[in-house]
């Protein structure tokens, strides 16, 4: 997991790598709790895009 910056021509790009337990975890923290949506609502104004990309380990199987 880590939180990772580039900045270029004066916009910084920023790439969060998280890990949730499902996509229902993910769904559930689209929606902050009322103590940090204040905090959700000013991100997204300084927001001009957002990409989500999932993706699954593999465990090899036990042969």
């Amino acid at each position: 997991m880590g939180l990772f910056r580039e900045q270029q021509a004066g916009r910084i790009r920023m790439l969060l790598v998280a890990w949730y337990e499902n996509f229902a975890a993910w769904e559930e923290s689209r929606t902050p709790p009322p103590i940090a949506a204040e905090n959700f609502r000013r991100r997204a104004e300084l927001t001009r895009g957002t990409e989500a990309i999932a993706t699954r380990l593999l465990r090899r199987s036990a042969d």
